[in-house]
């Protein structure tokens, strides 16, 4: 199934949308009625104000970090926008990466790829790309807490390789001469390990991952 996929680059100095460019990716049956949509446009002030808190909560997590490693770090994680015209929510899915610092260090240019979704749950998360480390934004709490490296089985990485070329749950257990409730249970493992809520979305987490 096709939907829209945008590519924001976010300054995160002067808290605005610098550069949009919307483009077609291939994702699961599951995405919501809405993937349609131009996030672009349907951000609105709403949108534009979580993009804001989402700069400045890595900005904030950044400033212990070596400016060296800073570049390593990649956050993700969703949230809602209410749409009156639409009759309700809808959610926006996100991966940012850090593009450009400032002198002093913080993050200056950050390049979202974001689309629409399912309804969010507004999660959070922080995972450095080159040794698997992982944080979770605690919202209660208003802190990162570590989550260590993220781990997976021969099995899962098989899943995974295999899940990338589109094959299903039922021709992954064939090629694999698995149970296929296995190579489901493989997946939704995979799923939980990465915090994601489609296959399409943890490739999409996983791919940023230079240690695999």
């Amino acid at each position: 199934m096709l939907t829209n996929c945008t590519v924001i680059l976010y300054d995160c100095v002067n808290d605005d949308i610098v550069f949009a460019n919307l483009s077609n990716i291939v994702l699961d049956s599951q995405i919501s009625e809405f993937s349609n949509l131009n996030l672009q446009t349907k951000l609105g002030k709403q949108g534009m104000n979580k993009m804001k808190e989402i700069c400045q909560h890595k900005r904030e997590f950044l400033k212990n970090i070596d400016d060296s490693e800073k570049r390593n770090f990649v956050i993700s994680g969703d949230f809602d926008i209410d749409d009156e015209l639409f009759g309700g929510n809808f959610g926006v899915s996100f991966l940012g990466v850090s593009v450009s610092f400032t002198e002093c260090g913080n993050v200056h240019y950050e390049l979202f790829k974001a689309y629409t979704s399912r309804k969010g749950n507004q999660r959070l998360e922080i995972f450095n790309q080159k040794n698997g480390d992982r944080w979770s934004y605690n919202h209660l709490l208003k802190r990162w807490i570590g989550k260590g490296a993220l781990s997976l089985s021969s099995l899962e990485k098989q899943v995974i390789s295999l899940s990338i070329t589109g094959q299903t749950a039922k021709q992954i257990s064939e090629k694999l001469g698995r149970p296929e409730v296995t190579i489901k249970k493989a997946k939704s493992r995979v799923m939980q390990a990465v915090n994601a809520s489609s296959m399409t979305e943890a490739i999409l987490l996983l791919s940023n991952y230079k240690f695999r």
